[in-house]
């Protein structure tokens, strides 16, 4: 996918290192994102990547049970201050 340079562009300073930083229009991350989206097979990976995220966070997902093991985590040592 060929990525369109707009003609603003600002200077930014980080830690000391110059990153020159493109601004992109509203417009165009509309255009990019519609194009992405018109394709069947990114739609297609999209769908199973969002089914399997889903997946994580339902009671007895993988992140559901990862969160109540850090709450319980929490709680322990609360109580030990």
């Amino acid at each position: 996918m060929a990525i369109k340079k707009s003609e603003g562009y600002k200077d930014r300073t980080t830690l000391g290192i110059h990153i020159p930083v493109e601004i992109v229009t509203a417009d165009e991350i509309e255009s990019g994102i519609r194009r992405l989206m018109e394709d069947k097979e990114v739609r297609k990976k999209v769908k199973e990547i969002s089914e399997k995220c889903r997946a994580t966070v339902v009671e007895g997902g993988s992140s559901y049970a990862s969160v109540g093991h850090l709450i319980q985590d929490f709680m322990r040592n609360i109580s030990c201050i």
